[in-house]
C-alpha cells in the first residue's frame, strides 16, 4: 500500500506563492526579452493562468471571498477614495518641490480613454497580487497578517524591477490596498483606485511604465535622452527592426549613433549587446559630422568582438549617464542583431 502524503494548509500556500513568483519572473525576467518567443510566451502565461484556476478550484473559494462582491463597496470605496486622494496631494505637493506640476494632460482626450481602460488591467493585477498571493501568505504568515501585508507590497513593487519611480508607487500603493483588501475585501473598488492612482499619478510624477531587463529607468520623463543608433557596420540602421550579420565575414560589430540629453551634459555612453555593455568612444565631431547628428559632438561609436558570440538574436540599446545624475538612462526602443 502506497504511503499517503500529506502537506499542511501553510506549506501549500508557500509552494503557490513561489511557483506563481517563479513563473512571473522567469516571464518577465527570461521569456519576455528573446525574440519573438510567442510559443513560450503562451507556455508561461497558460501556466499561470492555469495555477489561478487550480489553486482557487483546490480551496474552493467564492467570488465573494476573493472580492467580487457588492455588500462592502461603499465602505471599501470610503476608504479608498481618502486614500487615494491624499495620496495624490502628497505627489503634486513632492513634485511641486522639484519641478512645475502640469496638469496639461486632463485635457487630453488620450487621458481619459486610458482611464476607462485601466481599472479591467488593475483588475487583472490585483486579483493577481491580492487574491492570489496576499491571501496565500496571509497564511504562511498567520497569525501576523501585517507581515502578509508588507510582502504582498514588496512583491508588487518587486514586479516593476528596475524602474524606481514605479517601484517606489506600486509598493506605497501596495500596501494600502493590502490593507484594505484584509479588512474589507473588494477588488472592484481597489481596481478603481489603482486606475485612478496610476492614470494620475503617472503623469504627474512622469514616470515611464516599462519593467524588465529593457526598461528605461528614468526617473522622469523631464529630462529624456535624445540619440540615435545610426549605423551597425555600414549599414544604416535606422529604420530597421533586425539586422543579419555573418560570423563568417564579420569579426566585430561597429556600432555608431549619437547621444544627448535634453536638460543635462552626457558623461558616458555604453552600448548593450545581449546581456553585455561595451563601452563606447562617446563625443567625437567626426562621427558626429558622418551622420549629421543635430546635437554636434554627441557621436559615438562601440566595437563588439563576435569572437564569443553565440549565432541567435541580439537585442541592441544604449546607457547613457549624465553628469550631475546619480541614474542612467535607458532608451527603450528595441532593435536585434540576428548573428549567423
Amino acid at each position: 500500500m502506497k504511503p499517503h502524503i500529506s502537506i499542511s494548509p501553510r506549506n501549500k500556500a508557500a509552494l503557490e506563492v513561489l511557483a506563481g513568483l517563479f513563473l512571473i519572473f522567469g516571464h518577465i525576467w527570461l521569456v519576455y526579452p528573446l525574440y519573438k518567443k510567442y510559443w513560450l510566451h503562451a507556455i508561461f502565461i497558460a501556466m499561470f493562468v492555469g495555477l489561478l484556476i487550480w489553486s482557487r478550484h483546490s480551496r474552493r473559494e467564492t467570488n465573494r471571498e476573493v472580492g467580487f462582491r457588492f455588500d462592502n463597496f461603499l465602505s471599501s470605496g470610503k476608504i479608498l477614495f481618502a486614500i487615494t486622494f491624499a495620496s495624490i496631494l502628497v505627489l503634486v505637493a513632492v513634485k511641486s518641490l522639484f519641478y512645475t506640476a502640469n496638469f496639461q494632460f486632463l485635457r487630453e482626450r488620450i487621458f481619459w480613454l486610458r482611464l476607462v481602460q485601466y481599472p479591467f488591467w488593475a483588475m487583472f493585477q490585483q486579483y493577481v497580487i491580492l487574491a492570489f498571493f496576499f491571501r496565500r501568505l496571509r497564511e504562511v504568515f498567520s497569525p501576523y497578517h501585517f507581515l502578509a501585508i508588507l510582502a504582498s507590497a514588496i512583491t508588487f513593487s518587486a514586479m516593476h524591477i528596475p524602474n524606481p519611480p514605479l517601484m517606489i508607487l506600486t509598493f506605497s500603493g501596495g500596501l494600502f490596498w493590502s490593507w484594505v483588501y484584509h479588512k474589507r475585501p473588494n477588488l472592484f473598488t481597489i481596481a478603481i483606485s489603482h486606475a485612478v492612482f496610476g492614470a494620475i499619478c503617472c503623469n504627474i510624477v512622469s514616470v515611464y511604465a516599462v519593467v524588465g531587463p529593457h526598461a528605461d529607468i528614468r526617473w522622469s520623463k523631464a529630462h529624456p535622452i535624445d540619440y540615435s543608433i545610426h549605423a551597425v557596420n555600414d549599414t544604416l540602421f535606422e529604420h530597421k527592426t533586425v539586422l543579419p550579420i555573418s560570423k563568417a565575414s564579420n569579426n566585430t560589430i561597429v556600432v555608431i549613433g549619437w547621444a544627448r540629453a535634453a536638460k543635462g551634459e552626457a558623461d558616458k555612453v555604453f552600448v548593450r549587446f545581449g546581456r553585455r555593455y561595451y563601452p563606447a568612444s562617446y563625443g567625437t565631431q567626426n562621427e558626429a559630422d558622418s551622420y549629421k547628428s543635430p546635437f554636434g559632438d554627441a557621436g559615438f561609436r562601440a566595437v563588439i568582438p563576435l569572437s564569443n558570440l553565440r549565432p541567435g538574436y541580439y537585442r541592441l540599446s544604449i546607457k547613457v549617464s549624465v553628469k550631475g545624475r546619480f541614474f542612467c538612462h535607458y532608451p527603450s526602443r528595441r532593435m536585434w542583431i540576428k548573428i549567423m
